[in-house]
């Protein structure tokens, strides 16, 4: 009889533990988490949402390839953002070491979590018919499935832009660590999400999109954003001239297609004190000694100058300072500001990359 009381009081002593342990969201495993974290859809949603926004205008990756495309310039030694823009390019460096490898690695990463996190909340909504509330207990399951839609949209597309070859994870069990799709299939992939997006917000026109702390995306900026962003990683698809050529006329025309029911006037979304922080944004705006922290590239001005008397490639004598530039394009003037005043670019480390 002491032996039975013994084993009772064990088993019970394991039944106290157990609800302690699982006590902890921690450990809990995802069905677990489903049933007894009732916002956990939304909070996957909002994560994922806003680490897609930010990795894309993200400091450590977003300013490699601000640099990368001569939209910026620097010679600043800061994450290795002197290499993006030096010139001829330099080999990337694929050590785990480099200063500069956050370019990639961040950007691979973080678009992987982004779609990952999406993928469990839309196996949520329609495998296990699990509705989605946020923190006051409002129902929030349309919104959710239209943000994650989009965050594996907008992800998957752009590591198809960004990468030769990928994983296709829209099966939150899927276990293969193979690089079994190619750029093209991790491009159209991310297409065919961000069309399921537009047809929910067709279906459910009400939709509210308040993922970005302090943002508030309405569903006709929505929508216009959407097929923007269609269009430029659409655009992306070719790696070279002849490439783009290859695509032929109806590639370019789905291209138009979206570009056309995107935006036609400015959208950006600035920093919000306390809220969204476009990281991308804000460096190249902070002041720095008179200039710019990531300062406009040379090449921006060359296109835009009427006259045609920029250069692309800024004198190397150090007596020439530019003159302003005259264009007929008046948003030059409401994005940019004439400086004589180099800031914090380096005349020793490559003047003519100014």
């Amino acid at each position: 009889m002491k032996i039975y009381n013994y084993y009772l009081i064990l088993f019970l002593a394991f039944i106290s533990c157990e609800s302690i342990y699982f006590d902890d969201p921690s450990t809990l495993t995802n069905d677990e988490a489903i049933e007894k974290i009732k916002s956990l859809g939304y909070v996957l949603t909002t994560s994922s949402v806003q680490t897609t926004f930010m990795t894309t205008t993200s400091n450590a990756g977003g300013s490699h390839f601000s640099l990368w495309a001569d939209q910026s310039t620097n010679t600043n030694g800061s994450q290795s953002w002197w290499d993006f823009a030096n010139e001829p390019r330099m080999r990337l460096n694929n050590n785990s070491a480099y200063r500069g490898n956050a370019a990639v690695r961040d950007i691979y990463s973080k678009f992987y979590q982004a779609n990952l996190d999406a993928s469990k909340v839309i196996d949520m909504i329609e495998n296990q018919d699990v509705r989605i509330f946020d923190e006051e207990g409002n129902d929030r399951t349309e919104d959710c499935l239209v943000g994650s839609y989009y965050v594996k949209g907008v992800s998957q597309g752009y590591l198809g832009v960004i990468f030769d070859r990928g994983i296709i994870v829209d099966d939150i069990a899927l276990t293969t660590r193979e690089f079994s799709h190619s750029y093209k299939d991790l491009i159209e992939n991310g297409i065919s999400h961000l069309d399921h997006t537009l047809q929910l917000i067709e279906d459910h026109p009400n939709i509210k999109f308040d993922f970005l702390t302090g943002v508030v995306v309405s569903p006709v900026e929505l929508v216009k954003l959407i097929n923007s962003m269609a269009a430029r990683i659409l655009s992306s698809v070719a790696r070279d001239k002849k490439e783009a050529a290859s695509l032929g006329n109806s590639h370019w025309n789905r291209v138009l297609s979206y570009a056309n029911n995107g935006f036609n006037e400015d959208f950006l979304i600035t920093t919000i004190p306390g809220g969204y922080y476009n990281a991308l944004i804000s460096v190249l705006e902070q002041p720095y000694g008179g200039a710019s922290y990531v300062p406009v590239d040379i090449k921006i001005p060359y296109l835009a100058d009427k006259n045609g008397s920029t250069p692309n490639y800024y004198p190397v004598d150090n007596s020439i300072i530019l003159e302003p530039i005259e264009t007929d394009d008046k948003r030059f003037y409401d994005y940019f500001t004439y400086t004589t005043n180099f800031g914090i670019l380096l005349e020793a480390r490559g003047r003519g990359l100014f």
